[in-house]
C-alpha cells in the first residue's frame, strides 16, 4: 500500500514537471496540505506559480492567498490582488468572492463596499454560497435589501451545484415561500438531497415535514429516524424534539431526561430551562436547587425570557442562590423585555407572571395580625 502511494506520487511529479496543469495543482495542493506528502508551503507556492503562469484559475486563487498571508514566502498583496483579479476575469467565482472581501475591507486597496458588492454579486450569480450570504450583509450596511426573488434565483443555482448547504437554503425559501411561489413538495425534495449528502439540518427539517404532515402523510416513526440521525451529528434542536417524544408520546421519563440532558449540553435554552424544572422540582431526578438555578441562568444568558422569570423566582425566594429580591426585581423585567421580542402567544404567559411578581415586590408585606 506505501509503495503503491509512493508510485502514485513519483507519477504526479513526473507528470507535473512535464507541464500538466493538472498534476502542478494538485501536487502543489498536496504540498501546501501535507496530503499524503510532506508539507510544504515553499514548495507548494513554486508549483502554484508554474500552474497560475499555465492560465490555471484555481493556482492563481491559492497562490494568491499565500502571498496575501505570506505563506511559503514574503508577503505581497499587490501581487495578490493583481492574481485574483486575472483568475476572476477567467470566471473564477472565489476570486471574485476575495475580491470583494479585498474592497470591503480595504486589504491593499482603498475600502469601497460599492465595488466590494459588485464583486461578490458576480460570485453570487455564478452560485457560490458564501457570497450570497456576504450579499445580504453587504446590502444592508448600504443601506438597502436584497429582493427576495433575486436571492433565491442565486440559492437556485448554487443548489444546482450540489453544495448541500445551498439545497437546504433553497428548500427552506421553497417552503416558506421567500421570493418563489410555496412549494412544500419541492423542498420536500431538496431537503431529502442535502440529507442524502449528511446534512444534519436537512435530516432535523425533514423530521419536523413527517412530524406534522407537511407535503407527506404524518408519521411518526420517520420524523423519530429523521430526528436521531441530526441528533448523531450534533444538531441540538434535534435532541429537544426527541426529548419532547419521549416525554409527551411514549411517557417514558428515562428517555426523555436523557435527551434533555443532551439538549441542554449542547446549549439549547429550551432544554437548560426545562431541565432546570426538573432540578428545582426533583421531579425524576435528585433535587438540586443551585444546579437548577445555574441551568435557568444558563438559559436567560440567551434571552430565554421564561427561564429568566423562573431565575427571578429563585433570587426572590432564595432557591439554589442567595435571596436578593434587587436582583429578582432586574429580572422580571429582563424576562417582560425579553417576552415582548417573542411570538405574542410564547411571551404572554411569561408577562403576565412577571408582572404579577414585580407588583407584588413593589407592595408593602402585608401586616400579621
Amino acid at each position: 500500500m506505501k509503495r503503491s502511494r509512493q508510485r502514485r506520487f513519483a507519477r504526479l511529479r513526473s507528470e507535473a514537471r512535464g507541464g500538466d496543469v493538472e498534476a502542478q495543482l494538485e501536487l502543489a495542493s498536496r504540498l501546501d496540505y501535507g496530503d499524503g506528502l510532506r508539507k510544504s508551503k515553499r514548495e507548494a507556492r513554486r508549483w502554484y506559480e508554474r500552474a497560475a503562469a499555465q492560465g490555471s484559475a484555481h493556482a492563481m486563487v491559492n497562490l494568491g492567498k499565500m502571498l496575501a498571508l505570506g505563506e511559503g514566502g514574503p508577503v505581497s498583496r499587490k501581487r495578490a490582488n493583481a492574481l485574483y483579479r486575472r483568475s476572476a476575469d477567467l470566471g473564477n467565482a472565489v476570486a471574485m468572492y476575495n475580491l470583494g472581501g479585498i474592497y470591503r475591507h480595504g486589504r491593499g486597496v482603498r475600502k469601497d463596499l460599492r465595488r466590494a458588492f459588485a464583486w461578490v454579486v458576480k460570485a453570487a450569480e455564478l452560485g457560490d454560497l458564501d457570497a450570497i450570504f456576504q450579499c445580504e450583509i453587504l446590502a444592508e450596511k448600504l443601506g438597502f435589501a436584497l429582493a427576495p426573488r433575486r436571492l433565491t434565483r442565486w440559492l437556485r443555482t448554487a443548489a444546482g451545484t450540489a453544495d448541500p448547504d445551498a439545497m437546504l437554503s433553497y428548500g427552506v425559501h421553497l417552503f416558506e415561500g421567500r421570493g418563489v411561489r410555496r412549494d412544500r413538495k419541492a423542498a420536500l425534495l431538496w431537503y431529502r438531497r442535502a440529507a442524502r449528502q449528511g446534512d444534519m439540518h436537512a435530516h432535523y427539517n425533514l423530521g419536523q415535514m413527517y412530524r406534522r404532515g407537511h407535503a407527506v402523510r404524518q408519521s411518526w416513526p420517520r420524523a423519530l429516524a429523521c430526528y436521531r440521525k441530526a441528533a448523531r451529528a450534533g444538531h441540538p434542536m434535534s435532541c429537544l424534539q426527541l426529548a419532547w417524544y419521549y416525554e409527551e408520546e411514549r411517557k417514558n421519563p428515562r428517555l426523555h431526561l436523557c435527551w434533555l440532558r443532551e439538549a441542554a449540553r449542547r446549549g439549547v435554552a429550551q432544554a437548560q430551562c426545562d431541565l432546570g424544572v426538573h432540578y428545582i422540582n426533583g421531579d425524576g431526578v435528585r433535587e438540586d436547587e443551585a444546579r437548577g438555578a445555574k441551568l435557568y441562568a444558563a438559559a436567560a444568558a440567551q434571552g430565554h425570557s421564561w427561564a429568566t422569570y423562573l431565575l427571578g423566582l429563585c433570587h426572590r425566594d432564595g432557591l439554589g442562590v442567595r435571596r436578593d429580591a434587587r436582583r429578582a426585581r432586574r429580572l422580571f423585567e429582563l424576562a417582560i423585555r425579553a417576552a415582548s421580542k417573542e411570538d405574542p402567544k410564547d411571551g404572554r404567559e411569561t408577562r403576565t407572571h412577571a408582572w404579577a411578581a414585580l407588583r407584588a415586590l413593589a407592595s408593602p408585606p402585608a401586616l400579621r395580625p
